[in-house]
C-alpha cells in the first residue's frame, strides 16, 4: 500500500490502493513534523540524542524541539527550525532523583506522588498522580524565556502570539474534575489544588496547559446533568455514568478533501481508552454515530448551539452497542460508520475542503445501569486536549467518482486537517508539570 509523500500534512497520510481506491488517515493530533527543507517527516517521539549541559536527552523529531533533563527541567523551543527563542521550565522538586526512563516516557515515583514526563509528537507533557493526603497541593516552578514576552495569559514572540497560559485541571478516582488555581509571577508559575470533595488519587492533567487559541474541533456534552465544553475536556465519552449522570457524548470536526460524489467504502474511529472501565451484564455500553446534516460545518460554541446542531442531524446513524469494558492506554476502533460520511458527501452542496461534524453519543439514553468503583457503562477516549499523539484518529478508503463530467479520470483530493499552527504549542507547567502541543 504505497504512501502517496507529496500528500502529507502535519496530521494526515494518504495511501494509494490501487484501482482508484484511496485510503485517507488523519489525526485531531499531529503524525508529521516539519523539517528545515520544508518537508513533513514522520514523528518519532522515542528518537533522542545526548545533549549536554544541564539537559540529558534532546528529543529531535517531533513537532517542537525539547530538552529534557533527569531532574525534569526542561527547554522548549516553539519553532523547531529557529532556535533563537524558547522557554526553560525548572524542575518541580528540589531533589528529583533520576527517572525512570521508557522510550519518551519518564517517571519520578515519589512516596505520595508520582510524576510523568512524557515527549508526543505535538507537546512535551507533565502531569501528576497525587497518591494521598499527603501529597503536596501548591507548588512553585521555576519559568523563564528567551525572546518571548508576556502580556496577560498570551505568550508573544515578535509580537505574534505563540502560547497562552490556561489553568491545569484535576481529575479523581470518580472523574469528578476541578481547576486549580495558578499565578503567574516573574521567574515562577505557583498552582493550588483545594482537594475538598475529591477522592484519591487525583490526576492533574494537563498540570499546566499553554496554548494559543482554542481547539474548536472537539466538544464534549452530557445532557444530564447538563455540561459542556470546547477542546479542553481531556476526552471524548459516550455512554452513562450513573443516574443524573448520563446522556454523555459530543462532537469532532474533520476538514475532508473528498470530493462531491466520491463512494466511501469504508470510515472508522480509533480511540485511545482514557481510564480503565469493566463491564458486567447489567452496565452496557451503548453509543451512536451519526453527523450533522450540513455542507460545512461551524466551529463550536454553546451548549444550545450544539443541541440544535445535533437535531438537525444525518438520516444515517450507525450504533455501536454493546462495547466491551476498556483498559487505560489501549486502543480500541469504532465499527464502520461509512453511510454517515456517505450522506455528507452527497450533500448537493458539499466540496473538497469542507468540514463534517461528526457524533458520537448516548443523547438517547439507550445505555444501561448505573457505574459502580470502575464498573459502568461509559466509554472514554483521550482527546487533543489531553494528547496530540493518542487523539481520535478517522480511517476513511473512498473511491473517487470517474464517471461523465470528470476530466480526470481516478483524479482525488485527499487532505484533512484540523490543525492551526498556532494550536499546537503547548506547554507544560504546573507542579512543573505541563503540557507543549
Amino acid at each position: 500500500m504505497p504512501e502517496v509523500l507529496t500528500g502529507k500534512t502535519i496530521n494526515s497520510k494518504h495511501f494509494d490502493l490501487g484501482g482508484g481506491r484511496k485510503r485517507l488517515v488523519l489525526s485531531h493530533g499531529v503524525m508529521h513534523y516539519l523539517q528545515a527543507d520544508n518537508t513533513w517527516a514522520d514523528i518519532d517521539e522515542d528518537e533522542n540524542e545526548a545533549d549536554n549541559g544541564s539537559f540529558s536527552a534532546v528529543f529531535t523529531k517531533c513537532v517542537h524541539l525539547s530538552r529534557i533533563g533527569d531532574d525534569g527541567a526542561r527547554r522548549i523551543y516553539p519553532n523547531r527550525n529557529d532556535l533563537s527563542y524558547y522557554i526553560d521550565i525548572g524542575k518541580p522538586f528540589r531533589n528529583m532523583g533520576r527517572p525512570l526512563k521508557l522510550g519518551g516516557k519518564w517517571l519520578w515515583d515519589f512516596a505520595h506522588a508520582m510524576l510523568t514526563l512524557e515527549v508526543q509528537g505535538g507537546q512535551v507533557k507533565f502531569t501528576a498522580t497525587l497518591k494521598d493526603e499527603s501529597a503536596p497541593l501548591s507548588m512553585s516552578i521555576p519559568f523563564s524565556s528567551t525572546g518571548i514576552s508576556r502580556r496577560g495569559a498570551i505568550l508573544y514572540h515578535a509580537g505574534i502570539p505563540i502560547a497562552e497560559l490556561m489553568r491545569p485541571v484535576a481529575i479523581d478516582a470518580n472523574g469528578n474534575r476541578k481547576t486549580l488555581t495558578s499565578n503567574f509571577s516573574p521567574g515562577k508559575i505557583t498552582v493550588t489544588l483545594d482537594p475538598s470533595g475529591m477522592v484519591y488519587p487525583i490526576k492533574i492533567d494537563p498540570t499546566l496547559n499553554l496554548q494559543i487559541g482554542a481547539n474548536n474541533d472537539e466538544c464534549f456534552r452530557r445532557l444530564t446533568s447538563s455540561y459542556f465544553v470546547v477542546g479542553n475536556a481531556t476526552y471524548q465519552a459516550a455512554g452513562r455514568w450513573s443516574a443524573g449522570d448520563q446522556q454523555h457524548g459530543g462532537g469532532m470536526r474533520w476538514t475532508l478533501n473528498i470530493p462531491n460524489g466520491a463512494t466511501i467504502d469504508s470510515a472508522a474511529l480509533t480511540l485511545r481508552a482514557e481510564r480503565t472501565f469493566a463491564r458486567d451484564g447489567t452496565r452496557i455500553s451503548n453509543t451512536r454515530f451519526s453527523a450533522e446534516d450540513t455542507d460545512d460545518a461551524a466551529v463550536y460554541s454553546t451548549s444550545g448551539d450544539f443541541d440544535t446542531r445535533w437535531a438537525n442531524r444525518t438520516t444515517a446513524r450507525v450504533d455501536w452497542d454493546g462495547i466491551p469494558g476498556q483498559t487505560v492506554n489501549a486502543d480500541f476502533t469504532s465499527p464502520d460508520f461509512a453511510s454517515v460520511i456517505q450522506e455528507v458527501i452527497d450533500r448537493p452542496g458539499w466540496s473538497s475542503g469542507n468540514v463534517m461534524n461528526l457524533f458520537w453519543d448516548d443523547f438517547d439514553d439507550r445505555s444501561q445501569g448505573n457505574g459502580s468503583g470502575s464498573t459502568m457503562a461509559l466509554t472514554t477516549g483521550l482527546d487533543r486536549s489531553a494528547s496530540t499523539t493518542y487523539c481520535p484518529k478517522l480511517d476513511i478508503v473512498y473511491t473517487a467518482y470517474t464517471g461523465p463530467g470528470d476530466a480526470t479520470p481516478g483524479k482525488y483530493s485527499m487532505a484533512a486537517t484540523s490543525y492551526s499552527p498556532a494550536l499546537l504549542f503547548r506547554k507544560p507547567a504546573t507542579w512543573d508539570f505541563f503540557t507543549w502541543g
